[in-house]
């Protein structure tokens, strides 16, 4: 048996005066009768019930000492008698998990305390959290005083990478080895853990909460405007639950009100709230509070800060397609949308270079790829490896099944505050990456968003087509374009403020991949836990001690 502070068994020394209080016997009183009749019948009745009367006083002995060892051993805190094997869990401290005092951070904390309270003495624990940087705390290790300081220093973090914290956990832990995953379903990256040695055990709480949060706050240079101070402020919004919610947005400017106003949020969608800002300001502060009688359960998400750089609009290079066909149009309605600014003189030098389709050349500064590449026949020129820019180029076509929308990287600055779930592809085609390439959105067949490159050979791929997706009728689109515009020319850090994901302020339950198995799987708990059990014990033996004495059991 492990206990969580051994020193305090040192009270078993009150053993020793327990019993020499029962062994050590008062003096008998002499008194001289002139006669010992009248007692010589009660007296051998006595007799006959001595043997019983040491029996009461040996079992009432025996209950004081074990009423005080089971006090002493409760203090101690001891530890289960479980199995000795090795378990690794993974914390989700993402915004939507809440705080250590309230929410379902606070129920995580609760139950991995009882884990480590009923473990077995050998058997070993490692705790992982998924913070922007995944990061292990503690383990795999038998000692309940470091484990306890790891679940000390569990928190909520602004951004959570759960899928990394994951994969940290999985390189961890042996062959053996149990992973269990403590979340509230809020994080969609978790669906793709195909690639995990272990199965991943998984423990859901907070269900059923109602909530409303800000997923984006973005403030983007406008083309039209006459000065540089001119920008859009761009606040996106999302709710839990099932029904449309009522709310109201404030945007202040360096304290000054910016705009305030009431919106609709849909059931399951966001709700956009767009603001022109005419003034120079530093910082802006947005904020949004419920305006129906329906719950906000997570504080944290209610408001956002932006603090606002000096951006000029991108200028844009248009390349490839035919200006009449729709992938153009879309296209070119999206960039404006951002705030960029379309050169339709070729000689003027663009900030980021646009291609509608394949690329048929390889530009020296930061490219944008919109549209599916066309098959490998039908290109023209130089060959793809040196009309692609390194680390992508375009792949094998997929449809069907292939095209089921399977991850979407939402830290991405990219992809971040991007809702795409709903969305129908009816072909595609996958993206080839290499090196360093990142995949943002992966559908079943392969990747279809990506970025990569550094400097002037920073590149973006959205390797979708009008004509195959509804992607283009969402409001996903101009973000992706939009985003992608602002990463390409380096901007991006400074004109979007750090947010939740549209998921984990949705409290959105991801679909469980075959890799994690439900919370049914997960052992119960014994009840009560052992110090409880020990401490419920000793009162026991010493109420049926009071008991015995007051019925002159003994004496």
């Amino acid at each position: 048996m492990s206990f969580r502070d051994p020193t305090l068994l040192a009270g078993l020394l009150l053993l020793l005066p327990v019993l020499i209080a029962f062994l050590v016997r008062r003096r008998r009183r002499v008194v001289e009768v002139p006669s010992v009749l009248r007692w010589r019948t009660v007296g051998r009745a006595r007799h006959r019930a001595k043997r019983f009367r040491n029996l009461h006083r040996l079992l009432a002995l025996l209950a004081c000492v074990a009423a005080v060892w089971a006090l002493v051993v409760a203090a101690a805190g001891p530890g289960g008698f479980g199995s000795a094997q090795t378990t690794w869990y993974v914390v989700d401290v993402s915004p939507s998990m809440g705080d250590r005092e309230d929410g379902p951070l606070a129920d995580a904390i609760d139950l991995l305390e009882q884990r480590i309270a009923l473990r077995a003495p050998n058997a070993h624990i490692g705790i992982v959290t998924s913070g922007p940087e995944p990061e292990r705390l503690a383990g795999p290790t038998t000692d309940g005083l470091l484990l306890d300081a790891a679940v000390a220093r569990l928190a909520r973090s602004a951004r959570s990478d759960l899928r990394g914290a994951l994969q940290l956990a999985d390189r961890l832990a042996g062959d053996d080895a149990t992973v269990v995953l403590l979340h509230d379903g809020g994080d969609a990256d978790i669906a793709a853990t195909a690639g995990l040695q272990h199965d991943v055990r998984s423990q859901l709480f907070g269900q059923g909460r109602e909530n409303l949060g800000i997923t984006a706050l973005a403030a983007r240079p406008m083309a039209d405007a006459e000065s540089d101070a001119a920008r859009e402020v761009v606040v996106a919004v999302a709710a839990a639950g099932e029904r449309a919610r009522r709310a109201r947005v404030r945007v202040e400017a360096d304290g000054a009100s910016l705009l305030d106003q009431p919106v609709e949020v849909p059931a399951g969608d966001e709700a956009l709230v767009r603001v022109r800002l005419d003034l120079r300001a530093s910082e802006l502060v947005a904020t949004v509070a419920p305006l129906d009688e329906l719950g906000d359960d997570l504080r944290a998400d209610d408001r956002a800060t932006l603090a606002l750089g000096a951006t000029e609009p991108p200028r844009v290079q248009l390349q490839g397609g035919d200006a009449d066909d729709g992938a153009h149009f879309f296209a070119r309605r999206a960039i404006e949308a951002s705030g960029a600014q379309v050169l339709d003189d070729a000689a003027e030098e663009p900030d980021v270079v646009v291609w509608l389709g394949a690329p048929s050349a390889r530009e020296g500064r930061p490219t944008l790829i919109l549209g599916a590449a066309p098959a490998e026949s039908e290109a023209e020129g130089t060959p793809p490896a040196e009309r692609w820019p390194r680390g992508v180029r375009g792949g094998a076509p997929m449809e069907g099944g292939a095209t089921a929308l399977r991850a979407v990287a939402d830290a991405h600055p990219i992809t971040r505050g991007v809702q795409l779930d709903g969305v129908t592809v009816l072909r595609a085609r996958a993206l080839e990456l290499e090196g360093e390439t990142r995949a943002l959105v992966e559908l079943d067949g392969g990747p279809v968003v990506a970025a990569g490159g550094e400097g002037h050979a920073r590149f973006a791929a959205l390797a979708l087509e009008p004509g195959d997706s509804d992607v283009v009728l969402r409001v996903a689109y101009p973000l992706l374009v939009s985003n992608a515009l602002a990463w390409l020319r380096g901007g991006a850090e400074q004109q979007r403020a750090s947010t939740p994901t549209p998921a984990e302020v949705a409290l959105r339950p991801p679909t469980m991949p075959a890799t994690l198995t439900s919370a049914e799987a997960l052992p119960s708990l014994p009840v009560p836990p052992l110090p409880v059990a020990f401490a419920l014990l000793a009162a026991l033996l010493l109420a049926l001690e009071g008991w015995a004495y007051q019925r002159g059991l003994v004496r």
